[in-house]
């Protein structure tokens, strides 16, 4: 019992240590290639840099993406916190829409509709990398299951209809 006492506390102090160190223990430029699958299609990989550092004089942190292709697309974004104790984020795309995201480990999701699409874009830090990915598909399922008459609950299925993946690593 006291091993896994200790366990818990030592999973709860590094739990801790992640909520709070995050962003900063991200912080840096961070570049790799991006894959890109479609339904039966690959795309030409495309350079991909993501640079994420504090801005003077803010509680904000420069969140800032560059797809670095035959023409540069930024996207000059800001990380803001709503609760650091919960892992709770927003990015701010400067436009007016701001997307929620959440630290859960390592990881930070943001889950998010544009029209009929719905997409999930990780952040996963790993050692010295970050995984970026991106899943994006339909809000209309494919399927519907489940038997409520059997006391079965229902569930709903979404198509996937792309893959977007990238291990960044650091440069700055």
């Amino acid at each position: 019992m006291k091993k896994i006492l200790l366990l818990f506390c030592a999973f709860m102090q590094i739990h801790a240590w992640a909520q709070t160190s995050f962003p900063a223990s991200w912080a840096g430029t961070w570049e790799g290639d991006l894959h890109i699958y479609g339904i039966g299609k690959t795309y030409p990989d495309v350079r991909m840099r993501l640079i994420i550092k504090p801005i003077e004089g803010s509680d904000r942190w420069q969140w800032t993406i560059l797809y670095l292709a035959e023409k540069t697309d930024e996207r000059a974004y800001e990380l803001a916190v709503v609760d650091s104790a919960s892992g709770h984020y927003f990015i701010d795309e400067k436009n007016s829409i701001e997307l929620d995201a959440y630290l859960r480990g390592n990881s930070f999701i943001s889950r998010f509709a544009v029209e009929k699409n719905l997409l999930d874009v990780i952040y996963t830090l790993e050692g010295d990398a970050i995984r970026f990915q991106v899943c994006p598909g339909s809000t209309k399922p494919v399927r519907k299951s489940g038997n409520k008459a059997e006391g079965i609950k229902g569930v709903a299925s979404f198509p996937v209809s792309s893959y977007q993946g990238a291990v960044l690593r650091r440069v700055e």
